[in-house]
């Protein structure tokens, strides 16, 4: 991500038991917005960054997988005016929804990647009833579904190609902001 961002990137990490427990947490935890401790500690940093930043300043987030969930659930715990000061990228992501307000959102799914197109923003109904602030990119790459690497190489990738270049993958759908 620090190569994608052009700059240093601190994680925060929900470390994976197993595939039922991490099913479980995103399930009844996240997509309810109950308050677990990843939750907790990805609010509590977004406020602390936030508040280090100059007022005109904006933080950029992202998220993976069932990262998406957990910043889903953490930012439906910041103020509006906080949330408008963030700018959340997504790859990959598990969550069903986010809350208004953010300052711009782009949710990244491939379209042959199980998580986002069964949990999260590759499906139908979050494509449609999606914020005014979130762009939508369905793209299609095969080498590797779902590592949060091979979303970013393939962005880079997107990126750096000539338009004409068949050997990356391109957006195969873009839903703009409604």
């Amino acid at each position: 991500l620090e190569k994608y961002y052009g700059k240093p990137v601190d994680a925060v990490w929900n470390p994976t038991t197993n595939y039922i427990s991490d099913l479980i947490q995103v399930l009844l935890v996240n997509k309810p917005g109950f308050l677990d401790a990843s939750t907790a500690a990805v609010a509590r940093e977004a406020r602390r960054r936030l508040a280090e930043l100059p007022a005109d300043a904006r933080l950029a987030m992202a998220a993976h997988s069932q990262g998406g969930a957990v910043v889903s659930s953490s930012l439906s715990r910041l103020s509006l005016q906080e949330r408008s000061r963030i700018d959340l990228t997504t790859f990959g992501e598990a969550a069903w929804t986010y809350p208004q307000g953010l300052h711009s959102h782009r949710r990244i799914v491939n379209m042959l990647d199980p998580v986002p197109m069964l949990l999260g923003g590759g499906r139908i109904e979050a494509i449609l009833r999606r914020n005014p602030e979130t762009v939508v990119d369905l793209v299609l790459f095969v080498k590797s579904v779902h590592p949060v690497a091979a979303y970013v190489e393939n962005e880079e990738g997107r990126k750096s190609a000539p338009p004409s270049s068949a050997a990356v993958s391109r957006s195969w759908l873009r839903y703009p902001r409604p």
